[in-house]
């Protein structure tokens, strides 16, 4: 059974505890309570009685005078029972209490110096209290009466402070819950009537999201026309170095084909830009195959060809994945691209399932920065970006032995 950890039942639990221990605590008290006032209120009736039946007959001779059914006055101590005589000396004086195990009786006995002729001697009361006192019995029963008594008054204050912390929890409750399902920013209204800390979060909760929100579209618009806005400039280059093209030296027509890359790579960049600001995730599928791939790997050629690395990209079987086009290859673009960059004369191995991509690579591992470092974790950036956007888990971990490995795990309901 899971436990509930919601307010209310954090409540309810901390109440129930403390109550029990309570009425347990109260139940043991007025069980001892009771035999020790008891007790105490036999001894201060025969610290009173005794004492005068004492001083009245303080002149007898030596014997056992009965006063009443529960009181006997002992003159010498030889007139004493037997069975007192083995608890008590003969010099002992004073007050207390005596249980006679083998009979199984209790005595309170007061013993009081008296003069008696030129000398003194210690004449005794003795009280029966076992035909007075509460049998353990009664004091159980008693004790049970008192104890059920606080059972039921638990039960009942149980039901008051179950419902008090259902009803005080119940706007904490709703509020979680809006929180967990509204995807907008609008603001948060709980219903019913709440506490003045209730309503100071609620106001405080507000204003964040408030806040939130107005970062969120700062974000998005400025994405948006940086985007725009980089576009008519590209344009231009574009044309310019359609028109270089036309050249016939050598070294024009190099530089042409790497302006011509740069310009492309910036399209793709200012597209995944535009995507990433959109607000609603694309339904678009992308069908991952071997030819995507491997005009994926062309596109690093030359970066595979100076860093000397042998890139090998495995696919296990084609499938389609819910995403789109233009994202789907920027995260697996600047995973291989950040792979690439680390690893100098070494090795890049990509393994592509429905489940996950890998990209495991034997460079410089996490601890050092790449060569070509002026844009290193901006790529990474964006993957993490991408992979929040479809809900994908992303992780970057240092290998065993060298290197790292990039791994991007899909959700079940993104691939089929």
């Amino acid at each position: 059974m899971k436990l509930d950890n919601s307010t209310s039942g954090i409540l309810i639990r901390t109440y129930l505890f403390g109550a029990i221990l309570l009425v347990i605590f109260y139940a043991v008290i007025f069980y001892f309570g009771t035999s020790l006032t008891e007790d105490n209120n036999s001894m201060k009736r025969l610290a009173i009685v005794g004492e005068h039946y004492i001083i009245k007959y303080k002149d007898a001779e030596p014997k056992s005078i009965k006063i009443n059914p529960l009181l006997t006055v002992y003159t010498d101590y030889s007139v004493l029972p037997e069975s007192l005589q083995k608890n008590i000396t003969k010099d002992w004086f004073g007050s207390s209490t005596f249980h006679i195990e083998h009979l199984d009786v209790e005595f309170n006995v007061l013993g009081k110096v008296i003069r008696h002729g030129e000398g003194q001697r210690v004449m005794y009361a003795v009280e029966d209290i076992d035909a007075i006192e509460l049998e353990d019995e009664e004091v159980i029963i008693l004790t049970a009466t008192v104890f059920g008594g606080g059972v039921v008054l638990l039960i009942l204050a149980s039901a008051y402070v179950i419902n008090s912390a259902r009803r005080i929890s119940k706007p904490v409750t709703e509020l979680a819950k809006k929180l967990k399902d509204d995807e907008d920013f609008e603001p948060i209204k709980v219903d019913g009537k709440l506490s003045d800390e209730m309503l100071q979060m609620e106001e405080a909760m507000n204003t964040y999201r408030a806040k939130v929100a107005h970062a969120f579209d700062r974000e998005k618009s400025f994405t948006r026309y940086a985007s725009h806005e980089l576009r008519t400039p590209m344009m231009v280059i574009k044309g310019s170095a359609s028109i270089l093209k036309k050249s016939t030296d050598e070294k024009v027509l190099k530089q042409v084909g790497l302006l011509r890359e740069s310009i492309e790579e910036m399209e793709s960049l200012v597209q995944t830009f535009l995507f990433l600001a959109r607000d609603q995730v694309e339904s678009d599928k992308v069908l991952i195959d071997n030819k995507l791939l491997e005009g994926m790997s062309d596109k690093f050629n030359s970066l595979k060809d100076s860093n000397n690395v042998d890139l090998n990209i495995t696919l296990l079987e084609p499938f389609e994945l819910n995403a789109c086009h233009q994202l789907f290859s920027a995260a697996l673009g600047n995973l291989i691209k950040n792979a690439l960059n680390c690893t100098v004369g070494g090795t890049v191995n990509i393994f592509v399932s429905k489940r996950e991509i890998k990209v495991i690579d034997n460079g410089v591992g996490l601890s050092s920065k790449p060569r070509n470092d002026e844009g290193f974790g901006v790529g990474l950036k964006i993957v993490n970006d991408i992979c929040n956007k479809y809900q994908w888990q992303f992780s970057l971990t240092n290998n065993v032995n060298k290197g790292c490995t990039a791994s991007v795990k899909f959700r079940e309901a993104n691939s089929c």
